[in-house]
Formats: C-alpha cells, sequence, structure tokens
C-alpha cells in the first residue's frame, strides 16, 4: 500500500492534472473533465472499471457462475483473475491492454503466462504484477475520488469478518444515504451547470473538478451560517465550520 505521504503528493498532483509516479515503472496520467467527456465516458468508466476490479467483485462472479459460496478469498489475485479472462476472450485482451494504455504514458503487453504486465520497452523489465497491482490501483483511486479501502486486520478470525462485513455494508447505506441528502449524488451533467456558475473549468482534472465544488459549497455554507449567527443563530446548532479549512471529516 501508499504510504500517507505518497497519497498526499499524489493528491497534489492529481489536482494539477500531473502524472503521478507508479514505483520505477511507469506514469499514470489523471484526466480533465474535457478529455473525460471527449473520450467518451461509457468507455472511460468500462476502462477504469476493469483496472480497478477487487477480490469482492471477483468473489461475487464466481460464486455467481459457479452457484457456489466461496469462504476463502486469499487466493484471489485481480491482475491475475484479469490476464488469465484476457488469455482467453481475444476481444478482452485488446480491452484490457486498451485500459492500461489509457491511464499510462508508456505502451503496454499483457502477459498472462506469467501474470505480469510490461509497460515499455521489454529489456528493460518494467513490470506491473500481483505484488505491485494494488499500488497501481490505489493511484487510479486518487486521481479518480475513489475510496481507498482498507485492508483487513491480520489473522482476522471468521467471527470477526463476519462482523467487520456487516458494518461496511452499514457504512456504505450510511455514506450512499448522506450523499443523497448532501446533493452529492447529483447527475454530472447537473454538475457541469454548477461548475459553469461557479466559474470551474472543464480543464481542471477530475479530481480537481470535483475538490473545487466542494470548496465552493463549504464557502456559500460558511457565507450562509455567518447571516445567520449574525441574525442570532447559535453556531453550534448550525455545524459551523470555516470553509477554508480540510474538507475531511475528522
Amino acid at each position: 500500500m501508499l504510504s500517507l505521504n505518497e497519497i498526499e503528493i499524489i493528491k497534489q498532483q492529481a489536482f494539477a492534472c500531473v502524472s503521478s509516479q507508479f514505483k520505477s515503472i511507469c506514469t499514470v496520467r489523471p484526466f480533465t473533465v474535457r478529455e473525460y467527456l471527449e473520450m467518451n465516458p461509457i468507455t472511460y468508466s468500462n476502462y477504469l472499471g476493469l483496472l480497478l476490479i477487487n477480490k469482492k467483485e471477483i468473489k461475487q462472479m464466481i460464486e455467481e457462475k459457479l452457484k457456489t459460496k466461496i469462504e476463502d478469498d486469499s487466493e484471489i489475485k485481480p491482475l491475475s483473475f484479469l490476464l488469465e479472462n484476457a488469455e482467453a476472450n481475444n476481444s478482452f485482451f485488446i480491452e484490457l491492454t486498451n485500459a492500461f494504455n489509457t491511464f499510462i504514458n508508456e505502451e503496454v503487453l499483457l502477459l498472462p503466462k506469467i501474470h505480469s504486465v510490461v509497460v515499455g520497452d521489454f529489456k528493460d523489465k518494467k513490470l506491473i504484477t500481483d505484488e505491485n497491482f494494488f499500488d497501481f490501483q490505489e493511484i487510479l483511486m486518487i486521481q479518480n475520488r475513489k475510496e481507498i479501502p482498507k485492508p483487513p486486520p491480520e489473522n482476522e478470525s471468521a467471527g470477526q469478518r463476519k462482523m467487520r462485513l456487516l458494518a461496511e455494508k452499514r457504512e456504505a447505506v450510511k455514506k450512499k444515504q448522506q450523499q443523497k441528502e448532501g446533493g452529492k449524488g447529483m447527475e454530472l451533467s447537473e454538475l457541469l451547470e454548477v461548475a459553469t456558475v461557479y466559474g470551474i473549468s472543464l480543464d481542471n482534472s477530475i479530481y480537481g473538478f470535483y475538490q473545487l465544488i466542494e470548496r465552493y459549497r463549504a464557502k456559500e455554507k460558511w457565507d450562509r451560517d455567518t447571516q445567520f449567527i449574525i441574525a442570532g443563530a447559535k453556531p453550534e446548532e448550525l455545524n459551523t465550520k470555516y470553509w477554508g479549512e480540510s474538507l475531511n471529516e475528522k
């Protein structure tokens, strides 16, 4: 996993639409909103979804196909899963290659036999493997404002795992409801209208675009709450927070 310092640097680069270094292998490029729209959002989302596939999604697909329950997913490896399917299906091989080429600034070559992806010249031996694939995924998650999943605790018992999964399910439902109540579940077409009113350019990165909208909203709330406080309202009742502070919940 990436360190907190690496994550912060990638956030800075993503905001400025600067490619981030993935180890000594390659750089990963963030897209602007304009590039995303010009490419075709469906294609972009499909490519991103392929590269961000996780154990939970793979486990569900296997269970549905085999009609059986998988208790232990420790042997599931997302990159190997993708490459094995690419080896079995030529059209998927092309689609997966295109997905990597979309976000990596060099040409790639899929090598299903050794469960690796070669970046650039083969002789340089720059390989994406099962061991480093999650770090690559983390960069994509940050650039596209996806939540980075926390790894399960070591030596987790079956009972602890069941409780953790239930807690994660409840948290996901809670976050979805909060987003809906906060207007964060708006369609992109509506957010583009909001961005136009705010003067936010489509040439901002995807990361920067959404961050700026949240910052503008925080400033609007601050301005509104300030007027309420002047009129006699209590700050603690309004949950007032200065718009220039961190937007992350603490």
